[in-house]
């Protein structure tokens, strides 16, 4: 929550924190540790992890991602910041969309 503050200014903690109220959110908090839980896929498909690259502490995934209709619809990069046991979301990027 206190990472945060930064981009949401005048934003009430409880605003954000109501997320665990709605049952189909994209996000969770967790009190115990006052953390956000974002999830990665917001459609209905299947990823399958492709390729990965290591530079310094940043970890780069390859994502394929299958659409509902079973077929390959396109790539995408996952970038993870990785320190020990700790993984951190750092940015994803669209690769190459695929024909039908």
């Amino acid at each position: 929550m206190e990472g945060l503050s930064v981009y949401l200014k005048g934003l009430q903690k409880e605003t954000l924190t109501a997320v665990n109220e709605l049952p189909y959110a994209n996000a969770r908090y967790d009190q115990a540790t006052d953390c956000f839980y974002f999830d990665i896929m917001f459609d209905p498909a299947d990823c399958i992890v492709i390729d990965s690259q290591t530079k310094e502490n940043t970890t780069t995934l390859e994502i394929m991602v299958i659409g509902k209709n079973g077929k390959a619809a396109y790539t995408s990069f996952l970038d993870l910041e990785v320190n020990g046991s700790r993984i951190q979301y750092v940015g994803n990027r669209s690769g190459e969309d695929f024909p039908e």
